[in-house]
Formats: structure tokens, C-alpha cells, sequence
């Protein structure tokens, strides 16, 4: 018996809007508007306790954002509320500046676990790296680190609302100066736009609720639960969809998918043949079915250095991945995976060396990556960077656990070498660097929908390396057996889709998550929180707490 495989590829990276700390002069802004500023992902809790927190800010805007609070306020301040406890979380000082398209991160000094995911250029090089020399390139760390840019130390119980406000006066917290707000059904009106979202989780998961990426920024609907998708590395009676946390702080690399552009690796060839694309039978964790391997050449056309690029996944067809946002009835589950460095032969017989990627942790992602999940290039850092005008290869091997038609988009990520971060309280009187400011284009999303020849059924292979311990990871098997379309319908599938890609074809916006896997039953009732949870000050005065 034959299996079929019906697999439409991908455009090797996304290409939507963007920007990086590049291109022409831009004045700061100081008046921001609601919604210039989004609160962008965030969580109450996660595995290391309900103090695993975080908040993430976004600038929406194609210029750095200097804060400046309203009416002499000396900030703006992020808020939360259940409906009986309401309190300042973190305050943003005037003078701050986010970059444009970039972030800011607030997380729980007492509990936030994802301090280790990578974020930017490293701030400062190794003690005695001058007197070391050349030999201290060899151990400079190659990333900052995602640590929080503002802190609390207060627990915030489960379905509070996140609200951000342009005062730091909490008789000022009202909607006319409330700039966005992230809640649940049950938050206060004032802390949620729409209805909320109608999933609490209350159990020690690795997870994250963050605005659907898929076209290529944030999504701002005005209703929480449209815009937000919840998504955990493990998926349970809570998480449906498989994806993982990467908060992003003000050092963090921002979307560039204007002026780093892909390509085919091959151009002599369809995006659906090899090398651009390559099935492998070989069985892997997390490939049960073998792998996939798609080649693209990533060029900087920046005008300056780049020395931090990365990958984040936008859409993927994976665990958990909802009937309606599949391409077919019955779609693929793929899991993002490192790759390895390695050569690949054109159609010329040239032969060309291709990078690897790392699926980048923590967050553990012991199933393989999926939405917003990131895929770094390690060997592009602040101590070697991709020289404008210059290009790299790159392979993205994604593991595949359930064969059929597949959708996969990424947001490049990237940061300039000489374009510093400027940093909370700084001076910042125009937030402008020396390197100028930003260079943001709007372009639609590219669609590769080229359909694969059919493969035959993997043979059984070693699931890892020699003396490696494999994962226990429950690993379902799936298989497809609908037969191939008939050649002639085939070949007329691969010229239209073809046009596709040459047209930029744009999906259709992804509704709100909902469950599409039956997952194992797990009582929340054991992780939830006690009657003795820290609470902000302020919210203790207003109930009369004395503790």
C-alpha cells in the first residue's frame, strides 16, 4: 500500500510589515494614541507557579516612542483588576523609549521562568574581553537575554484584566485614558475590549496568550478574544494549540520582512523540488513521518549590518490547528524543529552551504515548535553580522506527524549592528540614534501552494542518535490516505499556484482559536490559588486588608 502526500510549501520566510532600527530619520513620538501602544502577549501564571508572569508592551507605530505620561504624570502605567482587586502593576518612566515596532517587557520579579529565551545584541562583552582580545570574540555570549524591562512582586489572580493607561494617577484610570486593555470574560469592562477571552487557565502550564501574528503584526480588533490565541508547548483539557511564550523586551530583535528578503535557494527550479524543498523519510522525535526541508537565501538589503536574525513561526498547521484555518479537510501536523548545517547540490551541480536553525529555548518544547515559536540564526551575532548587501542559506526542517496539505509563515526578525537600544531613563530628547530611524513598507503575505509528488511510507529508522535519550512524549501516528489527484489536475494546481507566489497572495485572516484535538482530562481544581496570595498595595488599602 501506498501513502499519499499532498504537502503545498511555503515561502521561506513571511514577508509582511516591518521594521528594523534602519532606513531614514524618524522623530520620536510623545502624545501616544489608544491603541499606538498594544499590550502584545502576556500570562498570570506558567510552570514555574502563579507567579510566572508577564506582560509584554508593543509599539504599533513606525517610530520609536518616547513616553511621556498626560498632563505632567511622570509615566504610564500598566493595571490590573479582577473586579475586586485593582492596582498598578508597572510603571513606564517618561522618557522611555520603545523602538518602533519593538516591545517592552514587565514580569514578575518573584516568579517570571523565561528570563533565559534569547533577546538582542549582548549589552556589554565578557569581563577582560579587551585585555583578551580576538581570543574573547570566541566566548562573547551571542544574545541578550529576555529579561524584564519594569518588575512587580505581587501575585495576579487568575481572569484579572491588563489594562494600560497614560497617567500614573489611579484616579486617572478611566476609558478616556486607557490606551488598550487585555481580559477575560470575566475582567472588569474597563480592562478588556470585546466580550474577553472566555479561556482562564489555572493550571502550572508552559503558556502564553498573545495577538494572532498571522498577518505579520499584531492583530487589533478591538475584541480579545478575536485577537488573542492562546497557545502552550503541551497540549491539555486547557491549551489546545500547540506554540510556546517568547516574550520580547526592549532590546529584542523587531519584524523586518521589507528590506531582508528571501529567496528560492535554487531560482532555476520550482520552490516544490529539490533543493528548495526535500522530503526526508528518515524517522526523528517528532517526525514520525520523516521531515521536510525547505532552503531559502536570505539577503540583507538594509544598508547596514545585521547581527541578530531569527524566524518566528505566524501560522503552521500542527497540533491543535483549527479545521478552518487548514487548507483542506484534513490538513498536515508539522512541528518546527532545529536543523543542521549542511550543503545542498543546485540544479547547475554548484554545491552551496546551507545554516542550520535552532528552535530557541526556553521555553522546552519537547514536541517541536508551533505558533510563535522562534528559529534563530546563531552564527549571525553582534561579533560576526551579515554585512549589507551580503546573503546566507538557511534550511528550516519542520518534523511530520500527520501528512496533507500544509500552510507555514515566518516573521523575519532582526537587529542592526550599530543602532543602540536606548533604555529606561536615558536621556532621549529626540529618540533618535545616531544610526536614524526606521524604514517600515507594508507588503502582502506570499503564499507558496505548489503541490508535492506523492512519497512513499517512510521505512522505520532509529528515532535519535546513538546513546541519545529519547523523549517520552506521547507521539501519535497519523497517516493520509487519499489518493493523489490525477497528473493533469496536479500540473494545473502547480502553474496557478505558481502565479500565487509571484502575485503575493494574502490568506484569509485566521479566526479565534478553538479546540481541534481531544486532550487528556486534567482537574485545575489543584493548581489554583489560595486565600494568601500577595496583593498590590493599593489594592489592599481599598479592602481593608492588614497584613
Amino acid at each position: 500500500m501506498r501513502l499519499y502526500q499532498r504537502v503545498p510549501a511555503f515561502v521561506a520566510a513571511v514577508f509582511i510589515c516591518g521594521a528594523v532600527f534602519i532606513g531614514r530619520p524618524a522623530s520620536a513620538q510623545t502624545q501616544i494614541q489608544a491603541g499606538q501602544v498594544l499590550i502584545s502577549e502576556f500570562r498570570l501564571r506558567g510552570p514555574a507557579g502563579a507567579e510566572d508572569e508577564f506582560v509584554e508592551l508593543y509599539n504599533n507605530t513606525d517610530q520609536p516612542v518616547t513616553v511621556q505620561g498626560l498632563n505632567q504624570a511622570s509615566g504610564r502605567t500598566v493595571v490590573v483588576s479582577n473586579g475586586q482587586i485593582t492596582g498598578p502593576l508597572f510603571t513606564i518612566p517618561n522618557g522611555t523609549v520603545i523602538p518602533a515596532r519593538g516591545h517592552l517587557l514587565g514580569a514578575n520579579s518573584n516568579g517570571y521562568s523565561l528570563s533565559g529565551y534569547p533577546s538582542g545584541n549582548p549589552t556589554a562583552p565578557p569581563v577582560g574581553a579587551a585585555a583578551a582580545g580576538a581570543a574573547a570574540a570566541a566566548v562573547v555570549v551571542p544574545f541578550a537575554a529576555a529579561t524584564p524591562d519594569r518588575t512587580w512582586d505581587f501575585d495576579v489572580p487568575d481572569g484579572s484584566g491588563v489594562a494600560l493607561f497614560a497617567t500614573t494617577s489611579g484616579t486617572n484610570f478611566t476609558a478616556a485614558t486607557r490606551l488598550d486593555a487585555a481580559g477575560f470574560t470575566t475582567s472588569p469592562a474597563l480592562y478588556r475590549e470585546g466580550g474577553g477571552i472566555p479561556n482562564v487557565v489555572t493550571a502550572n502550564t508552559e503558556h502564553t496568550f498573545y495577538r494572532n501574528l498571522s498577518n505579520g503584526t499584531p492583530r487589533d480588533t478591538n475584541d480579545n478574544a478575536a485577537d488573542f490565541l492562546l497557545v502552550g508547548t503541551a497540549i491539555s483539557i486547557q491549551i489546545s494549540r500547540l506554540g510556546a511564550p517568547g516574550p520580547e523586551n526592549l532590546a529584542s530583535p523587531v519584524v523586518n520582512n521589507t528590506t531582508i528578503i528571501p529567496t528560492l535557494l535554487d531560482p532555476a527550479v520550482s520552490s516544490s523540488s529539490a533543493p528548495n524543498r526535500e522530503r526526508n523519510p528518515a524517522v526523528e522525535p517528532n517526525a514520525n513521518l520523516g521531515t521536510l526541508l525547505i532552503r531559502r537565501t536570505i539577503t540583507n538589503n538594509t544598508g547596514q549590518p545585521v547581527s541578530r536574525l531569527r524566524f518566528r513561526v505566524v501560522i503552521i498547521t500542527t497540533l491543535g490547528t483549527p479545521a478552518s484555518e487548514c487548507p483542506a479537510p484534513s490538513c498536515a501536523d508539522l512541528r518546527a524543529l532545529t536543523s543542521q548545517d549542511g550543503a545542498a547540490t543546485l540544479s547547475n551541480q554548484q554545491v552551496v552551504a546551507v545554516r542550520g536553525v535552532r528552535l530557541e529555548e526556553p521555553p522546552e518544547q519537547p514536541v517541536g515548535g508551533g505558533y510563535n515559536s522562534s528559529l534563530s540564526d546563531d552564527k549571525i551575532t553582534l561579533a560576526s553580522p551579515l554585512p549589507s548587501g551580503q546573503s546566507i542559506s538557511v534550511v528550516f526542517k519542520l518534523g511530520v506527524m500527520r501528512d496533507g496539505p500544509f500552510r507555514f509563515f515566518l516573521n523575519i526578525e532582526a537587529l542592526n549592528a550599530t543602532v543602540p537600544v536606548i533604555l529606561l531613563n536615558e536621556p532621549a530628547a529626540s529618540g533618535v540614534s545616531a544610526g536614524g530611524g526606521t524604514d517600515f513598507q507594508k507588503r502582502k503575505l506570499l503564499v507558496d501552494t505548489v503541490q508535492s509528488a506523492p512519497v512513499t511510507p517512510a521505512a522505520p529508522a532509529s528515532p535519535a542518535a546513538p546513546g541519545a535519550a529519547p523523549r517520552n512524549v506521547h507521539a501519535p501516528w497519523f497517516v493520509n490516505l487519499t489518493p493523489p489527484a490525477p497528473a493533469p489536475a496536479r500540473a494545473a494546481e502547480d502553474e496557478a499556484d505558481k502565479d500565487d507566489e509571484g502575485t503575493g497572495k494574502k490568506p484569509e485572516e485566521a479566526p479565534p482559536p478553538s479546540a481541534a484535538e481531544p486532550a487528556p482530562q486534567t482537574s485545575p481544581a489543584a493548581t489554583r490559588r489560595g486565600p494568601s496570595k500577595k496583593l498590590p498595595a493599593a489594592a489592599k488599602a481599598r479592602r481593608g486588608d492588614n497584613h
